[in-house]
């Protein structure tokens, strides 16, 4: 009996005799226990001394392991003959489970065709095509002696010619990730080369795997290259955004900012799936990111994003957590473009009358795209009136130049959409003053729908509305502008605030200073669309005579209001662009390296304190940010950038040296500079400080535009069909 036969509690006969045993004396109860223990250290000597009996069941356990299991069945390919077509073997054939060449047997080569290929694959033979021995085998069946050296020439010939192939499949597939084709059309899109008599490799790498295979790798190779160049790279800064794509997963795309050749580049990184989309989340899959790439984290010093809370919050948001986590010194910028969008939005809201102005073009587009019927009539229209066909846009509240492209829209078909109304506009509507026209369409006998035609009609006919239509088109015209060069790549901090300043003097001199001298119909821009309206219209000559435009009368004439408008509007533009493009000192101070700032060579009133005071102040505000080290999150040190003892005396130099470049025609912007102080003697490597600061100033990320064109590439791509359950 074993150890546990030892062990094992026998149930009393009886509950008397449990009872009697549990109300024993302690002189019972010990030796209960001794006899237990004499009992098990019996039961340890008897498994001591035969171990056979015990090690049995261990033993069994082992055999039982070791026994055979039951292997997969094994896939059996089938030879097929048309392979010796296909690949340009004639000798091939098939016997006995192998492949064989004749040609390589009849002229004595040793290779696994002429002992037998068990390997029963396509690839196999066309790889054995492409090798020295078959190629050699082929010129002695032609009668072609051939010694070591032709052997080898014809060798790398075949060779090559493989190469040549698998390069044109490469280019094929680059081509189809280019114009977003499916990699299921692959095999078909190879088919129809062929057809065209182009030589494609015939063996394999034909099916969408070799596709996906190819575009796999040559992923592969960009990343590397990207990393290679990132590193080399003496500062960095990365944009990001998030999104949710049409399969309700979210996402974030990043892109880096850096110096190849001294010159700005602007690359993808990747586009991140992420499953927690907090400020700690988004960090955390950037950071992972960064290290993958395997850049020094010391020279990241620009973060980009499109200004969400969850980017930008003070404490906790993405950029904060980066400053603490992986330098002090880094920069965060909220997308210019955003910011400008949000200026049109803000003077939209903060005038009533732009409210009423969308919500014409609203029901417009409401109009035309939820009714074939009206569609079609509109369409008819424009045929009949030999207009271009077009189609009235809705506003969409999250596109940058939504407003401006709908507005401009419904201008130039706002005649053939009033004809087309006109026909549903009831008779006794039709052609009546305002106030009798609100009159008839109070009466309940009035068709619903009619009804909407007529106030619709109104509403297009009325002088303020079709004088904020023009009005708009200039001045939506000079945001989209605006917005247009703030999505540039390669945007410099000079030329923001010079957009900026530009703007905001064109909406001033065009529609708030207005010239009292002049008569009210003479506004608007030289050349403008409100100026061409004016012109259109012209002063009535008596009062109470009808203004007509495009040969109809407009409705409810009151010029004072709509130039009230007009000045509330420009002023709300002005106001939020000064808002949001607040001065900022430390970007500011980046202006010192910008030629353009600089003061003309010739004044000798603006050089008399140019050697002594000019650039000190946006020096020192720099040195303060990037000459002192920086305390990170659990006391990290992050030491300083530049020197700023060196940096003041490179200054001294470097000023007059970007004096003589303001003489330059033209006059170098500060990529100009950086690739002058780089490459050009005597300056290259003398203002090693200065140089880094300049270079942090041009890799700052100042949109995300390249995001928002990232992310409808990613939509062009998961389509609904392609991301639908299969």
């Amino acid at each position: 009996m074993g150890i546990a036969g030892f062990l094992t509690v026998k149930k009393p006969a009886s509950d008397t005799a449990t009872a009697a045993n549990v109300n024993a004396g302690s002189s019972g109860r010990a030796t209960q226990l001794a006899g237990g223990n004499r009992q098990v250290a019996a039961g340890q000597r008897a498994a001591t001394a035969s171990p056979a009996v015990n090690a049995a069941p261990a033993a069994q356990s082992a055999a039982d392991q070791k026994a055979p299991q039951p292997s997969k069945p094994r896939i059996v390919r089938k030879f097929k003959e048309r392979w010796a077509h296909e690949c340009k073997c004639p000798g091939l054939f098939f016997n006995d489970g192998k492949m064989f060449c004749q040609i390589c047997i009849d002229n004595k080569k040793t290779n696994a065709f002429t002992v037998g290929a068990k390997k029963i694959e396509k690839k196999a033979v066309a790889k054995h095509v492409a090798s020295a021995s078959h190629v050699a085998a082929v010129l002695l069946a032609k009668g072609i002696g051939v010694d070591a050296g032709a052997m080898a020439k014809a060798s790398d010939k075949a060779l090559k010619e493989k190469q040549q192939q698998i390069r044109g499949m490469f280019k094929n597939a680059y081509y189809m990730a280019k114009k977003n084709i499916a990699a299921t059309k692959y095999e078909s899109f190879i088919k129809n080369l062929e057809e065209q008599d182009v030589q494609m490799i015939t063996a394999s790498y034909r099916n969408r795997d070799a596709c996906h295979e190819f575009q796999a790798k040559m992923s592969e190779s960009l990343f590397e290259k990207l990393k290679k160049d990132l590193n080399a790279s003496p500062v960095f800064s990365v944009m990001i955004d998030e999104t949710t794509d049409i399969a309700v997963n979210e996402h974030m795309i990043v892109y880096a900012l850096y110096l190849k050749n001294n010159e700005l580049q602007v690359d993808f990184i990747s586009l991140l799936q992420v499953t927690d989309t907090t400020a700690a989340g988004l960090t955390g899959a950037l950071e992972g990111l960064l290290k993958l790439l395997g850049v020094d984290l010391a020279k990241l010093v620009g973060f980009g994003s499109d200004g969400a809370s969850v980017m930008t919050g003070r404490v906790n948001g993405v950029a904060a957590m980066l400053t603490r986590k992986l330098n002090g010194h880094l920069l965060s910028t909220h997308c210019v473009a955003h910011r400008a969008a949000l200026a049109s939005a803000g003077a939209a809201t903060a005038t009533p009358y732009s409210k009423a102005v969308d919500d014409v073009v609203t029901k417009l587009a409401t109009r035309y795209s939820k009714s074939a019927k009206a569609s079609s009539q509109l369409r008819k229209v424009q045929e009949e009136a030999g207009s271009k066909l077009l189609r009235v846009q809705r506003i969409h509240k999250v596109r940058w130049l939504s407003r401006h492209q709908s507005l401009e829209r419904v201008l130039k078909v706002w005649p053939e959409v009033l004809l087309d109304i006109e026909q549903h506009v009831p008779a006794a509507v039709r052609g009546i003053a305002a106030a009798a026209a609100a009159a008839a369409l109070a009466d309940p006998v009035t068709p619903a729908d009619a009804a909407d035609d007529a106030r619709l009609d109104l509403q297009l006919r009325d002088f303020k509305f079709v004088f904020s239509l023009h009005f708009l088109a200039d001045a939506l015209g000079e945001l989209a502008k605006l917005s247009k060069q703030f999505q540039a790549d390669k945007l410099n901090l000079p030329a923001v605030d010079a957009y900026v300043e530009r703007t905001i003097k064109s909406f001033t001199e065009a529609f708030i200073d207005r010239d009292l001298e002049r008569s009210a119909w003479e506004h608007g821009p030289p050349g403008g669309v409100l100026r061409g309206f004016l012109e259109a219209v012209h002063e009535p000559a008596t009062v109470g005579e009808p203004v007509l435009f495009e040969g109809r009368e407009l409705l409810n004439v009151d010029l004072q209001g709509s130039f009230d408008y007009m000045e509330e509007y420009a002023r709300a533009v002005v106001k939020e662009l000064r808002d949001r493009f607040p001065a900022r000192e430390l970007f500011n101070a980046f202006h010192i390296f910008s030629p353009a700032a600089f003061p003309d060579p010739k004044a000798e009133d603006e050089l008399r304190d140019f050697a002594q005071k000019f650039g000190v102040t946006e020096l020192n505000k720099l040195l303060e940010h990037f000459g002192e080290q920086k305390v990170g999150r659990d006391d990290v040190i992050f030491p300083p950038l530049v020197d700023s003892d060196e940096a003041r005396t490179e200054w001294k130099e470097l000023k007059h040296v970007l004096l003589t470049l303001k003489g330059r025609e033209p006059t170098p912007p500060m990529a100009g500079v950086l690739k002058i102080l780089s490459t050009e003697e005597p300056y290259k490597d003398s203002y090693p400080n200065l140089l880094l600061l300049l270079q942090i100033a041009i890799v700052q990320p100042l949109n995300t535009a390249a995001c928002e064109r990232g992310f409808s590439c990613q939509n062009d791509i998961k389509t609904r069909n392609r991301s639908r359950p299969r």
